[in-house]
């Protein structure tokens, strides 16, 4: 699971940096799906909180996300 709250207050990060985080995450997540077909489904579980995509910035940032 990756959540925004803690990267964005702990490690400073901006939307487009968290947004990269989470395409990352999830794209790595569907590379090791393909390469075990035989596992069980994988879940992907992303944390978000108002003060981060509650922004303009931030609602874009999760939008490319979500179309990604």
């Amino acid at each position: 699971m990756t959540v925004d709250r803690g990267q964005h207050l702990e490690r400073l990060k901006q939307p487009r940096d968290i947004e990269q985080l989470w395409i990352d995450y999830v794209s790595g997540l569907a590379r090791e799906a393909e390469a075990h077909p035989d596992r069980e489904a994988t879940i992907v579980a992303i944390g978000i909180h108002p003060f981060v995509v509650g922004t303009p910035a931030g609602a874009e940032a999760l939008r490319r996300v979500v179309e990604n």
